[in-house]
């Protein structure tokens, strides 16, 4: 049984799998709190996998990996070597019009994710 002030849970019967079948008898507001904290933990599950199928790029966003030198070298894009006057840092030359090789670049990428 259960009084207006405390929640009552009363094993029902065992079962031979190992499982059991409970009754929960909550008050009102108890029962409010519980259906808050499941729909919070559901969401954060979903949260949690979601990461898993889109995880964060924003730290790696500004890293210029080898992977990207090559698609961007296959694209035509121009690439500093040790020229004396190469910025500190840079990768590709930007002095060229890249229309074409910005195309490019973009379709390699889009076949490399359909074929993952």
């Amino acid at each position: 049984m259960n009084d207006e002030e405390t929640g009552n849970v009363t094993l029902l019967r065992d079962n031979e799998d190992g499982s059991a079948v409970y009754q929960f008898d909550f008050p009102p507001e108890a029962l409010a709190d519980f259906t808050r904290l499941g729909i919070l933990t559901a969401i954060k599950a979903g949260i949690s996998e979601a990461k898993k199928l889109a995880p964060d790029y924003e730290a790696d966003l500004e890293k210029f990996t080898a992977e990207i030198k090559e698609l961007a070298e296959e694209a035509g894009f121009s690439m500093w070597e040790n020229e004396s006057w190469k910025p500190e840092g840079e990768v590709v030359d930007w002095a060229s019009k890249y229309d074409k090789e910005l195309v490019k670049f973009y379709h390699l990428v889009r076949a490399m994710y359909e074929h993952k």
